[in-house]
């Protein structure tokens, strides 16, 4: 048996199919397939079910699968004695909010301390998220949750809670008040990100879920173009309190947000992984780094 069957076996499992795993590899389908035919013939058992919409790991298979995951960690703690040792490319699915101030600050926080720290962000709606932590394209997901997120055999882990603030601009009417009630935030013309209150997702769409949308005046893609927008019109807009408190425009007096009075808008913002697979050991300095941030704000 070679660690490279188990990796492939792992890689087929992971996308539900022989041709993408390879693609991710780049090897040929047809050795990727030997080699785990092989692996099978070794170990005398069927580690994969084979039909015309992929590949599904036995029940078996996915206990094969768990033994490997814990075989490559520990490799991966004996290769991190290595003074030359470089980790591998990480990747992480997050929402806007928390990519926008938390994940730089806890990069640079990494680097600094000199942990090898290769990283991808990828910043998506939530649906997206969970999607990549379960195809096992993310290693994790930093996401807002709520009882109505749908997450199959991903686990949650809460990290926070932060709480929606709006935003206003200098010209809004509502700039100098300390705090408004929701009904008198959802009647000012609201800039919506993507897909908000259009489909159901976590956040502000499951927050408001049963109650009067927001006066939606246009849409955008772009969290930045929201700022900017709402920095000189009299557009408003929903954003997390501390996760967003070092934003430049809220900092220098052209926004300020407002609480909402009358109306429970804490949020829990945590991650999810998918157990199927092995989570690299520089996770958890991630993650505790996120925390830490977090409560420094």
């Amino acid at each position: 048996m070679k660690l490279t069957q188990l990796h492939y076996f792992i890689e087929a499992a992971k996308y539900n199919s022989i041709s993408i795993a390879a693609e991710k590899n780049y090897i040929s389908q047809s050795a990727l397939s030997a080699s785990i035919a092989n692996l099978e013939k070794e170990l005398n058992i069927l580690l994969l079910e084979r039909n015309c919409k992929g590949v599904q790991p036995t029940e078996v298979g996915n206990q094969v699968i768990e033994k490997a995951v814990e075989i490559f960690s520990i490799i991966d703690e004996i290769r991190a004695f290595s003074p030359d040792y470089q980790s591998e490319m990480i990747h992480i699915s997050a929402i806007p909010c928390i990519c926008d101030f938390l994940i730089p600050e806890c990069i640079m926080r990494l680097t600094k301390n000199n942990l090898p720290l290769k990283l991808s962000v990828h910043t998506d709606e939530t649906t997206e998220v969970i999607r990549k932590v379960t195809s096992g394209f993310s290693s994790i997901g930093l996401l807002i949750h709520d009882s109505t997120l749908y997450l199959g055999t991903l686990e949650y882990y809460p990290l926070f809670t932060d709480r929606y603030v709006l935003y206003v601009g200098q010209a809004s009417p509502l700039y100098n008040k300390q705090s408004i009630t929701l009904q008198e935030a959802l009647l000012e013309p609201y800039i919506a990100y993507r897909e908000e209150f259009q489909t159901q997702n976590s956040g502000l769409s499951s927050l408001f879920n049963g109650i009067q949308k927001p006066n939606i005046a246009f849409r955008t893609d772009e969290l930045s173009n929201i700022r900017r927008m709402i920095q000189y019109s009299n557009y408003v807009a929903f954003f997390p309190e501390k996760m967003s408190q070092k934003d430049i425009y809220l900092q220098n007096g052209a926004i300020r947000a407002i609480p909402i009075s009358d109306f429970d808008t804490n949020i829990s913002v945590g991650y999810v992984i998918n157990p199927k697979y092995r989570i690299p050991n520089i996770i958890n300095d991630f993650i505790k780094s996120i925390c830490e941030n977090f409560e420094a704000l």
